[in-house]
């Protein structure tokens, strides 16, 4: 055999893992149908269960009949008289409609129904009537709990609530009543007409039948009333306005008589006619005035011209003279001068007469100027009077009339009032009243059932889905795939033998068992890892304890002896060893009783530390507690040595190494290994966990040739639709066993 250390196995690398990990990422079509049809019963089951609880909620479920009744707004009628202002009628828009619904479901005309129909006596709208239930198994042990918690820590005595009068019990039963009823009654507009139903739901069929139309009959008279009302009030005040606007007016003509008796007022053509008569005496005022002042000033020219003997220039300067004097002078103009001197003395004499007339008049004028000012001055003062009461009465007679318009009008309005009162129509009207219905409407039985089988399929569904993305565990060679590249080498299934001494016994009996055939298989792809060299000594190691890499070193190197090699086990787990437990305490038989630990002191020698197993041909060398560092023992020159004196007597040397993630022992004892096979429990090993363990073995350098799905359930396993015909077949050819 050659003694240089042979190439290790087919070396692999372990790239840390990374998001490829999530399983979400491969989740396509082909993936989810597997899934599905690997979890079929599991789908079958949340179904059925669903199923089985709407069933039950339909066995027990009090059942609901309901009632509709139809009423239509139409505020298009003709009044025998026009009031539209005192008493508007409903609005038939949106906005109308959506507030006769909320007056309908409005808590003022649910009493008047429960009044109506004295739902207080109903032990549905009135929970005090219905008979206490006796308490099942649940609420008894609540109420157990509750008085053994009551007895350990006594609470507080609670304040006593005073006793309610009749009255009051009366008024929370209508409350209580009208809140249910509330709750039964439902309102729904619809949304291209001006109509709505009232759809009513209770335990009884005739009763929400009776409901739906009382509802619907105590709106449209709530809608007569509320105009009634209106129309009364509006009648009232009216009554108030017209019998005040009476006095008032009353009044205004008394004051309107009352000053016109005591006015002196007659009319404005009076009025006119003084203004004119002013207009008159001002007039002949200026001409007075005028006449004094021309007399005043042609006299001293006339007596001028007179004095110095020129009668004729004195005659021409009076402007108006006799017709004497006119006639003198008009004879003058036919003559020529020297002119006679008769004619000169009369028209001398004529122009004295003339100026004495003048004088005298412009003397009277000036005696009349003080009467006439006088006279003027009355007449203004008078007339000045007469305007002020002439206001005085417009302004009277203006109030009078806008009183009197006011008050016939507001009388007007009375009695149209009064007249509509009994004429009344409402702006509903039932268009279709509810009828009996004896079908009950909750719970709908068909579509309970129907929404049980769907919505539990999808639930069923989504928590297969949910529950496959959040599941972290390994089950299939992909899972593997996607943390690492390291391949999987073997799927053992789990061993039918109980125990780890009937592991033995059952490989030494039965080597054709499908246990038997994996082990077999993994033994072969090890040697296959390597043709030219194939690995000698060969380490099985695992992430954390109960991955069963003992029981794969175990049976690794039984089915080694089996096949006439030379195989050794060293138990390099010195924490926690167990392979006494597989082959027995040799110390029990008077065998060897010391171990590695007494073999790498020198303690003893290596043919005494070696116990051989009679019944597999496996050299065992077992391990010993050490209260040592075992990183001290493993990285030992003396551990080198012993692993290059085993190649030299055997064909295998099979290390069974402690967990990678608990103790580092074994990254050392890698490093003398050939071949390191990696441990995983089907369906319990996680990927964290797996690329956590790789991931050592990646910065220390060390690789790892192969991956072993352990304790597998061929049945379970073949669900994932991976070798689900073969296991079939090897179960038909291997009896099940």
């Amino acid at each position: 055999m050659n003694e240089s250390k042979p190439l290790r196995g087919r070396a692999v690398n372990t790239p840390e893992p990374g998001p490829s990990g999530d399983r979400s990422a491969d989740l396509d079509l082909r993936g989810i149908t597997l899934l599905l049809r690997r979890r079929v019963w599991t789908i079958v089951l949340i179904t059925s269960l669903m199923v089985a609880l709407a069933a039950y909620y339909l066995s027990v479920a009090t059942p609901f009949y309901s009632a509709e009744a139809v009423v239509a707004v139409d505020n298009r009628k003709e009044n025998v008289v026009s009031f539209d202002a005192v008493v508007a009628g409903v609005q038939n828009d949106f906005a109308g409609i959506k507030l006769q619904s909320h007056i309908i479901e409005s808590r003022a005309l649910m009493e008047r129904v429960v009044t109506a129909l004295d739902l207080t006596s109903d032990p549905e709208f009135n929970p005090l009537l219905v008979p206490p239930e006796s308490p099942g198994p649940i609420a008894l042990v609540i109420g157990g709990i509750r008085s053994l918690i009551a007895l350990v820590s006594p609470a507080e005595e609670p304040e006593a609530v005073p006793e309610l009068t009749p009255e009051q019990k009366a008024r929370l039963a209508t409350i209580v009543a009208v809140d249910l009823l509330s709750a039964a009654v439902t309102v729904t507009p619809d949304d291209w007409a001006p109509v709505f139903a009232i759809s009513v739901r209770t335990q009884d069929a005739a009763k929400s039948t009776l409901i739906a139309n009382t509802v619907a009959e105590k709106y449209i008279l709530d809608q007569l009333e509320s105009k009634f009302t209106a129309a009364e009030q509006a009648a009232l005040w009216l009554s108030d306005r017209v019998a005040e606007l009476k006095v008032r007016l009353e009044n205004a003509e008394s004051r309107l008589a009352d000053y016109t008796a005591g006015s002196s007022v007659l009319s404005e053509e009076a009025l006119e006619a003084e203004s004119r008569q002013i207009k008159e005496l001002r007039d002949r005022l200026d001409r007075a005035r005028a006449l004094v002042d021309a007399a005043s000033d042609g006299r001293a020219g006339v007596e001028r011209l007179l004095s110095q003997g020129q009668p004729i220039a004195a005659a021409r300067l009076i402007e108006a003279p006799s017709p004497a004097l006119a006639s003198r002078l008009q004879r003058l103009d036919g003559l020529a001068e020297p002119y006679p001197a008769d004619l000169v003395d009369a028209i001398a004499a004529l122009v004295q007469l003339d100026l004495d007339r003048a004088t005298q008049q412009a003397r009277d004028a000036a005696q009349n100027l003080p009467l006439l000012e006088r006279t003027i001055a009355d007449l203004e003062a008078r007339r000045e009077a007469k305007s002020a009461d002439l206001i005085k009465v417009k302004e009277l007679e203006r109030e009078t009339e806008a009183t009197r318009t006011l008050y016939e009008y507001f009388l007007q309005r009375m009695n149209e009032i009064s007249v509509q009162q009994g004429l009344q129509e409402a702006d509903a009207r039932v268009l279709s009243e509810a009828v009996v219905r004896p079908i009950p409407t909750s719970p709908n039985k068909m579509s309970t059932m129907l929404l049980a089988i769907a919505g539990g399929g999808v639930f069923a569904v989504l928590f297969v889905l949910i529950s496959e993305y959040l599941n972290t565990r390994i089950q299939t060679r992909e899972d593997v795939a996607r943390i690492t590249s390291v391949p999987v080498i073997a799927e053992v299934p789990q061993s039918s033998g109980r125990g780890r001494r009937r592991l033995v016994n059952m490989l030494v009996e039965q080597p054709g068992s499908r246990f038997a055939e994996a082990v077999g298989n993994m033994h072969a792809t090890l040697m296959l890892s390597n043709i030219d060299t194939p690995p000698q000594v060969v380490m099985f190691n695992s992430a954390v304890p109960g991955d069963g890499k003992s029981s794969l070193s175990v049976s690794f190197s039984v089915m080694a002896a089996r096949a006439r090699r030379r195989t050794v086990l060293i138990e390099c787990d010195l924490r926690r060893p167990v392979m006494k437990e597989f082959f027995g305490d040799p110390a029990a038989t008077g065998g060897t009783k010391s171990g590695l630990v007494a073999l790498l002191s020198g303690e003893t020698a290596l043919d005494e530390a070696i116990h051989h197993d009679e019944r597999s041909g496996v050299d065992v060398i077992f391990a010993e507690r050490t209260r040592n560092y075992t990183m001290d023992v493993f990285s030992s020159a003396a551990f080198a040595r012993l692993i290059a004196e085993l190649r030299k007597r055997y064909d295998f040397i099979v290390l069974d190494t402690p967990p990678v993630l608990v103790v580092p022992d074994a990254r050392l004892i890698a490093s003398h290994a050939d071949a390191t096979v990696f441990a995983i429990r089907w369906n319990v090993s996680t990927r964290e966990v797996l690329g956590s363990a790789l991931q050592l073995y990646r910065q220390a350098d060390l690789p790892v040739t192969g991956i072993v799905m352990n304790r597998i359930n061929p049945r379970k396993l073949a669900r994932y639709g991976y070798g689900y015909y073969s296991y079939r077949s090897i179960d038909k050819y291997y009896g099940a066993r």
